[in-house]
């Protein structure tokens, strides 16, 4: 097979196909078909389709917050901050984030906590929002 034939294919299907009306660079994205059996194409290439409606969201984690998976564990002490629990292995204490933000490891947002004390205080979280949801505060006259 000669260099470039394996394309051969592809490329006979979209010399039909109309470009693209932002860029006017890629060929439309195929939609289907007609009832009449004539194909059916967006107006915009991929590119430009994801371009337009999936814009890049900007972070909202400030400058210098941790951005890495799992950096946060050089935070971690050696007791839990709750019970005083005193761990044999550091496997043995989690790091909760207190404002529930997993992208946010500066270390003001993390503590060291037991397994038990971890789960305690999600369960207590859980039990205050299922309160809030089903007596929602009401309003002072």
């Amino acid at each position: 097979m000669s260099k470039g034939a394996h394309n051969f294919k592809r490329r006979t299907e979209m010399e039909g196909r109309p470009y693209c009306r932002d860029c006017n660079e890629y060929p439309c994205q195929r939609k289907g078909r007609r009832s009449d059996g004539s194909p059916r194409y967006a107006p915009r290439c991929k590119r430009c389709w994801k371009k337009r409606y999936y814009p890049q969201q900007k972070s909202i984690i400030p400058d210098g917050v941790g951005r890495h998976h799992k950096g946060y564990r050089r935070h971690l002490k050696d007791t839990c901050e709750w019970c005083n629990f005193m761990a044999l292995h550091p496997i043995q204490l989690d790091i909760d984030h207190i404002d529930n933000n997993h992208r946010n490891n500066h270390p003001s947002n993390l503590r060291t906590l037991c397994p038990p004390c971890h789960r305690l205080r999600n369960l207590a979280e859980m039990i205050l929002a299922m309160l809030h949801r089903t007596y929602p505060a009401s309003k002072s006259i």
